[in-house]
């Protein structure tokens, strides 16, 4: 019976920024693709103390996936210009927001008039990679053939690198045998 190897486990940490421009323009409408791939299945998004925009008016969405129908968290995050309310995650004692996906798309609009700093976040998110190793020949004789067939290739590849009559005298020399 072949031996059974276990994936080689990794795990490393990832983090990607968004942000407006600060001051943010007028009638914005852009989208930002946060994706950490596959290997990541959740992720945290936190805040800029410094978050503010024209409450209702400007906004923040985070969408969950392209068809951009529903979302994660509140509808709009906004607000905090001149002092008012506002409802950013991470400020003011209220928690990151967490996201259970490796991929979300954040959402910008403001209106025509009355703008402030925007927004900065920090997505966090920790990707599991595993990688397996080659598949272990079943038999001996299976472990012989692909070490041969290896040294083949090998040896053919250098053969046709080198000149071409260096490579007609090797390949005469190897099938004169056969030929005889």
């Amino acid at each position: 019976e072949a031996p059974t190897y276990l994936p080689n486990m990794s795990r490393r940490e990832e983090e990607k920024e968004v942000e407006t421009t600060h001051n943010y323009e007028d009638n914005m409408d852009k989208y930002w693709t946060i994706d950490f791939g596959p290997s990541a299945t959740e992720m945290t998004l936190i805040f800029d103390p410094r978050c503010k925009t024209e409450d209702g008016y400007d906004y923040l969405r985070i969408y969950k996936d392209d068809t951009k129908t529903s979302f994660y968290g509140e509808n709009k995050y906004t607000g905090g210009r001149n002092g008012g309310s506002h409802n950013w995650p991470s400020l003011e004692n209220r928690p990151h927001l967490h996201i259970p996906a490796g991929r979300c798309i954040l959402y910008f609009h403001s209106d025509g008039g009355g703008n402030d700093w925007g927004f900065k976040v920090t997505a966090k998110a920790t990707i599991d990679d595993s990688q397996f190793p080659p598949p272990v020949p079943r038999t001996r004789a299976e472990m012989r053939f692909k070490t041969l067939r290896w040294f083949a290739v090998r040896t053919a590849h250098a053969l046709l690198r080198a000149e071409s009559r260096a490579f007609h005298a090797a390949f005469s020399r190897l099938t004169a045998p056969l030929l005889a």
